[in-house]
């Protein structure tokens, strides 16, 4: 599988998975609008339910206990997703909350994301693509290159995926 239709399939996959995520919250949601009295401010209340899940993520995350406050990033780790069928249910995906450093490269979360979840990584053991793991990243829907700082794409709060063949 190339780099190209890996991500496509990953963009897909993703795009399905936020509109299923957004249709149970509109559900349960919908017991409380006739609650809320005024208009409601979309955007300051969807941060401030950011901050509330950024809170609970901080609360739950696993990680080196060694970095410090200020240099860490909050985020949720999923394992990889089977993107051979149509949407892969939240049953099938393992997510975890963890924390790393916002200085690692990406290779190195990588290294720690998959041993966190329990994946197995052959990347430096092998150049087959497909056996070769990759960090995708939900919220910008794009794949992370190896060399770069964790904390210049992903911010508190956001979404990584393994993805496995690139």
């Amino acid at each position: 599988m190339t780099k190209e239709t890996l991500l496509l399939k990953l963009k897909e996959w993703s795009q399905k998975r936020k509109s299923s995520n957004n249709d149970e919250k509109s559900k349960a949601g919908g017991i409380f609008k006739g609650l809320m009295k005024g208009k409601s401010n979309t955007a300051a209340s969807s941060a401030a339910q950011r901050g509330l899940d950024v809170g609970r993520l901080r609360r739950e995350a696993k990680g080196d206990t060694k970095i410090s406050e200020q240099d860490r990033i909050y985020f949720h780790g999923e394992g990889p997703p089977n993107l051979n069928t149509s949407l892969t249910s939240a049953a099938q995906v393992l997510r975890k909350p963890v924390f790393v450093s916002k200085e690692w490269s990406n290779g190195k979360v990588l290294d720690r994301l998959a041993d966190t979840l329990g994946v197995q990584n052959q990347n430096n053991r092998t150049s087959d693509q497909d056996k070769r793991l990759q960090l995708f990243h939900i919220e910008s829907g794009t794949l992370l290159e190896m060399d770069k700082k964790f904390g210049q794409v992903v911010k508190n709060g956001d979404t990584v995926v393994i993805a496995r063949g690139w």
